[in-house]
């Protein structure tokens, strides 16, 4: 039987690993990468960035955030970005 493994929120232990690792970057205080470090994040991909943050009404427009990510998926085409902001979903 494996021991339980404790986590903190931003980090990720992989299976055969002894410690915790940071997992991507930190999250900006506005809630958004800039549009580079999203692209580059997503392999550059050209296509348009949706946004999603919990608190969002919006059109999915980085100053006007959708709300929940099936309004995300439901906008997006095929090679688009989604940026989410962090948060409970």
């Amino acid at each position: 039987m494996l021991a339980p493994m404790f986590v903190t929120i931003g980090a990720v232990q992989f299976l055969g690993e002894k410690s915790c690792r940071p997992l991507g970057t930190s999250c900006p205080s506005n809630g958004f990468h800039s549009e580079a470090q999203i692209r580059q994040s997503a392999g550059g991909f050209s296509g348009k960035i949706i946004y999603v943050a919990p608190s969002g009404s919006g059109n999915g427009q980085k100053g006007s955030p959708f709300g929940s990510l099936f309004d995300a998926f439901a906008a997006a085409k095929s090679k688009e970005i989604i940026a989410l902001a962090p948060g409970t979903y």
